[in-house]
């Protein structure tokens, strides 16, 4: 389902290769979300890294206001369910000796709406409610940067290798507000008050 994303510049630090993106990077729906994988080979393991798309996205803005009516934010799990699904398709049909002989690290990130997506990712992944991916929680790793609330208080938990850092100042972050019910995976950072 991914197509092969040509741009990279040869003077990162961290080149990535087999780079993919999302079939609707930077022209989504109401429903879509944009993102690329990568991989990094690291000391033997096959580092997978996923940017969801928080900035200068389209109409999939609408789903921010997507809440449902009960348990996780619906519009950003819907989200999080097509990168999901596009990770394990990528790990499946690119790195599953790795996966398989558990040589695979993943790294997750995203900002304000990719941020919030990411969060969601990070719960899908670790929690592994789908049962797709089965990947140590000491492999795995996300930073999410001004990131709203999406998750119910029972799926809101306090991984130690999920860190969403935030300004306090930062309206966004307050969305959707508690009193929905609505939480972050992880662990919260205000690094700005």
């Amino acid at each position: 389902d991914l197509h092969s994303f040509p741009t990279r510049r040869s003077s990162d630090l961290m080149e990535l290769d087999n780079v993919v993106c999302s079939p609707n990077y930077g022209k989504g729906d109401a429903d879509s979300i944009s993102y690329c994988i990568g991989h990094y080979k690291v000391e033997g393991y096959d580092l997978i890294a996923v940017a969801v798309r928080g900035i200068d996205y389209d109409v999939e803005w609408a789903s921010n206001f997507k809440i449902g009516t009960s348990g996780d934010h619906q519009g950003f799990t819907e989200a999080a369910t097509q990168v999901y699904n596009g990770l394990t398709s990528y790990i499946n049909s690119k790195y599953r000796s790795s996966y398989d002989s558990g040589k695979i690290l993943l790294l997750m990130t995203g900002y304000s709406r990719g941020a919030a997506v990411a969060d969601v990712l990070s719960y899908l992944v670790l929690a592994d409610p789908a049962k797709k991916l089965d990947i140590p929680q000491k492999q795995v790793a996300a930073y999410t940067f001004g990131t709203p609330r999406a998750l119910c208080a029972e799926h809101a938990i306090a991984f130690p290798n999920v860190f969403n850092l935030y300004s306090s100042g930062d309206v966004v972050t307050y969305l959707a507000p508690d009193l929905y019910g609505m939480f972050r995976c992880g662990i919260d950072i205000n690094i700005y008050d």
